[in-house]
């Protein structure tokens, strides 16, 4: 973002507190100063994005216990053992792990991944060569089908893959043209890699899964709507950071939330009893408390399963224990809870903006004995302030 933008964006979200709050740039510019000086990771951005406006600007515990989006990447490198963290990354290594220890996942119907050995060589449904691929697609008979790459952020090269017409020999797409399946491997399986995609890396294929009864009846539509579970785990065991519900609105590839016209909702989960609170859709300050489609309550809302998704949160998270802190998206099906995947770096932005940072007693505890703090002098910095 541009300087000229960044100072746009300022003087708007400013101008929307003045008129909302009645509190004036000035004290506006206070306050972040304030934040800035007790917590060195915090700025102005993230005075916005978390609504550090509404908190109580003497609480120096409570500004203590954020962590700003440039630290996002850092707080990973920082806790998690580089060599330990391919599953977090690699969607197909993932799914060795979850097929081996019983972890509840997508099913996976085929999975390719574009290297030289031969085709015979490879086993059942791992596709190897892109003609292999082209032949599945038009051989499979489970649709719809969910096509995710092994390697993206952001939803970025997802596809929900409604049908196959032999008659022209094309694919039928949830919200995009249909495509001839030669047109799709060539120009959209390998495409060219980008900064959320890599194309070496491969696709899954997946059975699609929809949502719990009680979730499809508040959204209205059979869009899962992933829940994120943020774990800290140390020597004496895991334990939960965060969570919270992104709400899909209408029939969509992905839960993801890009900007305000994406219309997803995001709201916080209570961990320990797994109620919704209110959502905001984005970044936006409007709050909702109901579904804009169906009318049924968001806050207060129980999320089905949720004790039974917490424990395999963290169950599964002590299968990679040199990863201290996991970013597990998980849906609440129709069949139980199942976990998509869980992420080495996972933003900031939403866990933070419901009045609760990020950095509890548990990450405190694991940054002061395992954080690199002569590469990031701001664990010392801000954790030794409390």
């Amino acid at each position: 973002m541009r300087f000229s933008e960044k100072l746009d964006s300022f003087w708007c979200s400013a101008a929307e507190i003045s008129r909302t709050e009645g509190k004036g740039i000035l004290r506006q510019l206070s306050e972040i100063a304030r934040h800035k000086f007790r917590n060195p990771t915090l700025g102005i951005t993230d005075y916005y994005t978390y609504r550090l406006h509404r908190l109580d600007p003497g609480d120096r515990s409570l500004s203590q216990s954020y962590l700003g989006w440039r630290v996002q990447e850092e707080l990973a490198y920082a806790v998690n053992v580089r060599a330990a963290v391919l599953p977090g990354w690699d969607k197909f290594t993932f799914h060795l792990y979850a097929d081996r220890f019983g972890i509840p996942a997508p099913r996976v119907l085929a999975s390719f991944r574009p290297c030289l050995v031969p085709q015979e060589q490879a086993s059942g449904t791992l596709l190897t060569h892109s003609d292999q691929l082209e032949n599945w697609l038009r051989a499979n008979k489970q649709w719809p089908i969910f096509a995710k790459p092994c390697f993206s952020q952001q939803s970025v090269g997802c596809f929900h893959i409604s049908s196959y017409h032999a008659a022209d020999d094309t694919l039928e797409f949830l919200g995009d043209k249909p495509m001839r399946v030669e047109d799709f491997v060539r120009q959209v399986i390998l495409a060219p890699s980008g900064p959320y995609f890599k194309r070496e890396m491969g696709y899954l294929f997946q059975a699609v899964m929809h949502p719990h009864d009680d979730i499809v009846a508040l959204t209205g539509n059979s869009t899962i709507s992933g829940i994120r579970v943020i774990v800290a785990q140390d020597e004496t065991g895991p334990e939960i950071v965060s969570a919270f519900w992104r709400i899909a609105r209408h029939a969509r590839v992905s839960d993801l939330w890009i900007d305000r016209e994406s219309g997803h909702l995001a709201a916080p989960v209570e961990v320990e009893s797994g109620i919704v609170g209110a959502a905001i859709n984005g970044l936006a300050p409007q709050e909702f408390t109901h579904s804009p489609e169906t009318g049924v309550p968001i806050q207060g809302f129980q999320l089905p399963d949720w004790s039974v998704a917490k424990a395999l949160c963290l169950a599964s998270a002590t299968i990679f224990p040199l990863v201290r802190l996991q970013h597990w998206d998980v849906a609440l099906t129709d069949q139980g809870p199942r976990l998509l995947e869980f992420n080495d770096v996972g933003a900031f932005g939403f866990p933070q903006m419901f009045g609760q940072g990020l950095l509890t007693p548990k990450l405190r505890k694991i940054l002061i004995e395992k954080g690199d703090k002569r590469r990031y002098p701001w664990i010392e910095s801000l954790c030794s302030q409390s």
